[in-house]
């Protein structure tokens, strides 16, 4: 693999993490019980429409969380980079251990990603229901935002290895959806 290709493959990567970090952050405000609470009569208003939303949020957060670790073959994930890094000799072995060792570090919140995913979301499980799948995954919030942070840091790693580049990740939908509801809110009243 070029560096080049390199680059391309990296940059899918962190687009995918932005939009599970975009979406994490549009889906925490809209199932905050603070935020909830300060706009429920708006929200109540347009309640298909949040309904919708925040559940178009949190696959749009899950599906991207999955797709960065997947194992599947011939898919872009950081595994499979990682492995093609390896096995080309690209990185020194002890920034490849390291990297492996963040990749690690994200599974055990990952697997939680993947029985959502797998047995709810992009399958549905024909002898669990919905609550029982979220009570087999015990996912959290904050492990979302933990798994965020790792990938985050992990993606910069590698692309400081590679090239020296560093990537911000300050792309964000809270300020935008909070503005949006207080002039949804405004416009109520």
């Amino acid at each position: 693999m070029t560096l080049e290709e390199c680059k391309v493959f990296i940059d899918d990567l962190r687009h995918a993490l932005t939009v599970a970090g975009m979406n994490l952050e549009a889906w925490a405000i809209l199932t905050n019980n603070e935020s909830r609470a300060l706009h429920m009569r708006t929200m109540n208003g347009y309640v298909h429409f949040f309904t919708t939303g925040i559940n178009a949020h949190f696959v749009g957060m899950l599906m991207p969380f999955y797709r960065l670790y997947e194992t599947t073959r011939g898919t872009l994930s950081i595994p499979r980079l990682l492995r093609q890094l390896r096995a080309e000799g690209t990185l020194p072995s002890s920034v490849l251990d390291e990297l492996d060792t963040h990749c690690r570090d994200a599974l055990p919140i990952w697997r939680k990603i993947s029985i959502l995913r797998n047995k709810a979301f992009g399958h549905r499980n024909a002898t669990l229901t919905v609550s029982e799948v979220f009570g087999q995954a015990a996912v959290s919030e904050n492990q979302f935002r933990e798994l965020f942070a790792k990938t985050k840091d992990l993606l910069n790693l590698l692309t400081v290895a590679l090239t020296g580049e560093y990537h911000a990740f300050n792309l964000g939908a809270g300020d935008s959806l909070k503005r949006m509801l207080e002039d949804l809110g405004r416009l109520r009243n």
